[in-house]
């Protein structure tokens, strides 16, 4: 089983130069990113993060039009939707393909959070809620098996 993992980009960027986006420099937020992607993996699964795997970390500029296209791609030839949407508008484009093309869904939520009633309304998605860093390696595990 493949998994697509979606996470904020646009307001984690700098240097944006020209382009609709910038580079994702903040090494924390990648380790954190490559964890999830990590624990996807340990799990049997293979993953596609977009962010690292589509444009290295924003290094290869692609353009919006195509890159839309690109994370559709990958949104489609996945079985599991794995969601740290933040309050990322893109992140909730790609959920709603995720939902109507039927995908398994899991969303990454801190503790505190607000869910919306759409995003609980949702039968085939799993939400778990994470105080810190620590907790995601359990409760991702656990909701990989529950989904599968």
């Amino acid at each position: 089983m493949k998994a697509y993992i979606a996470a904020p980009y646009t307001q984690k960027s700098v240097d944006w130069g020209k382009g609709a986006y910038g580079v994702i420099k903040d090494t924390e937020y990648r380790k954190f990113l490559e964890m999830i992607d990590t624990i996807i993996k340990n799990t049997g699964h293979d993953t596609h993060l977009p962010h690292r795997d589509l444009n290295n970390w924003g290094e290869a500029y692609i353009e919006p039009e195509k890159l839309v296209q690109l994370c559709l791609n990958e949104i489609k030839a996945a079985d599991i939707f794995v969601a740290y949407p933040e309050n990322s508008a893109g992140v909730y484009i790609e959920l709603g393909w995720a939902n109507l093309l039927g995908k398994k869904i899991i969303i990454i939520a801190k503790k505190g959070e607000i869910q919306s009633s759409m995003i609980l309304g949702l039968s085939n998605t799993k939400i778990i809620t994470i105080e810190n860093k620590e907790e995601i390696k359990e409760k991702l595990e656990n909701a990989l098996k529950a989904i599968e």
